[in-house]
């Protein structure tokens, strides 16, 4: 598989072996949060307890980029299935009456990750659906992403310097 290629290649030396050591644990992690959060988003931790969201809250698109990348990785079929059930979800926050500039952290790491991943033309239409969707939140005039919450903001938002990260 790719990941034990991967492994071997970074085995070459010291440092490349703490690389190979630093990936395992993190499949073994993914593999243990799979388990415990099967059928939805983890979103924190408490006292060891995974806390998790039928939706995504902000979290979802990174919890399905780390799975794409598992299936990167090792070419394990239950990591891009798991992805592949969540991904709907993500998709459907792109037109809530309710979205904001968290579409980036859902969709950049979930749908833009899969593309380069799969290659698969779906993957792209989505992320440039919710890139058009982030337009919303651009004030020409003032040249920036600006936050909205619109069930708690008296005003349009404030300008927010992560949001430059959601569009790249």
């Amino acid at each position: 598989t790719i990941f034990k290629r991967l492994v071997l290649f970074l085995d070459r030396d010291h440092k490349s072996f703490e690389l190979s050591e630093a990936l395992t644990k993190a499949l073994r992690q993914i593999d243990r949060t799979l388990a415990e959060a099967a059928c939805c988003f983890p979103h924190y931790t408490e006292r060891g307890k995974w806390f998790t969201t039928q939706d995504g809250s902000w979290t979802g698109g990174m919890w399905v980029g780390q799975l794409l990348i598992a299936y990167q990785l090792t070419g394990h079929r239950r990591y891009l299935d798991a992805a592949l059930h969540l991904l709907p979800v993500l998709e459907g926050k792109i037109d809530r009456s309710d979205a904001n500039f968290d579409l980036g952290f859902l969709l950049v790491p979930s749908f833009v990750r899969g593309y380069e991943i799969l290659k698969d033309e779906d993957f792209r239409q989505v992320a440039l659906r919710g890139a058009m969707r982030m337009l919303d939140f651009f004030n020409a005039k003032a040249g920036l992403i600006y936050n909205s919450y619109p069930e708690r903001a008296t005003h349009y938002g404030r300008p927010v310097a992560s949001a430059i990260v959601d569009i790249l």
